[in-house]
């Protein structure tokens, strides 16, 4: 089974317990079973984590003395999600 991991990021849960699930969407059908082992086949050209891009876009962390940096850097990442990306850039606009 391939999982497309590429679909828009939706944050679940509470924000302050800087966790986060995202929903995929299956994008070739096959069985998976407790134990198969998942593979990573690529790696993101950049250094922004779920965790991080969720802390600083929804848990607080634009309030930090760094954020603004960091928002501009988000708002500019292609391989974030345009809504993230304008999130980023309208909590930069604030600051």
């Amino acid at each position: 089974m391939k999982i497309n991991i590429e679909s828009d990021f939706q944050p679940l849960g509470n924000p302050k317990s800087e966790s986060a699930s995202a929903q995929v969407g299956i994008i070739e059908e096959g069985e998976v079973a407790p134990g198969d082992r998942i593979q990573q086949v690529e790696q993101a050209g950049h250094d922004w984590t779920v965790a991080r891009t969720f802390k600083l876009l929804i848990g607080g962390g634009n309030k930090k003395a760094d954020a603004f940096a960091q928002l501009q850097v988000l708002a500019q990442l292609e391989a974030l999600a345009e809504s993230w990306r304008i999130r980023a850039a309208k909590l930069a606009a604030q600051l």
